[in-house]
């Protein structure tokens, strides 16, 4: 036989066995098994006697001076924070300051000259529309004593080195 042959047989052999074992059920191990315990009694519940009804009227919560913001629930934004803030990036900066104007102001997920390919940011809130971001914020119950904020995270150099310079213009 010849010296290849007998490597791509030794080579299909150890194949079969790294399938074989990974496809093969583990043995059984000898875990302690647990036993069962009998349930725990029901607690007792006492009654205690009701309380006199209070006949002083509760005192009026103190209210703070400094306006409150809104608070923001949970990780998501609501739709109407999401469309000021997509109000209120300047594409167009993006790209001159961040990327020299080598590129095209993003309106869309899909890519220009792709199917499907729409603008529907650029339609819906034009270059930059600040005003639509300022009603649709102060609509939410934000003014300029009490503003909308927010941290800004990203990946430094995840997708490239320019993410910093990008995040900073949009801090700005």
């Amino acid at each position: 036989m010849s010296r290849k042959l007998v490597y791509s047989l030794l080579a299909s052999l150890v194949l079969v066995a790294l399938v074989l074992g990974g496809c093969s059920t583990p043995a059984p191990t000898d875990a302690p098994t647990v036993e069962a315990t009998e349930e725990p009694e029901a607690p007792v519940v006492t009654e205690e006697p009701e309380a006199p009804a209070e006949t002083e009227e509760p005192e009026a919560p103190v209210e703070t001076e400094e306006p409150e913001a809104p608070s923001v629930a949970g990780p998501l934004w609501t739709p109407e924070l999401k469309q000021a803030f997509a109000a209120a990036i300047d594409r167009e900066v993006l790209v001159d300051r961040v990327f020299e104007g080598r590129n095209t102001p993003a309106y869309h997920m899909v890519p220009e000259g792709y199917p499907f390919a729409t603008e529907p940011f650029l339609d819906k809130y034009g270059t930059r529309d600040l005003d639509m971001a300022i009603e649709l914020l102060t609509d939410l119950g934000y003014t300029a004593d009490a503003p909308f904020a927010f941290d800004l995270w990203y990946p430094p150099e995840h997708y490239g080195t320019t993410t910093a310079d990008v995040m900073q213009v949009v801090k700005e």
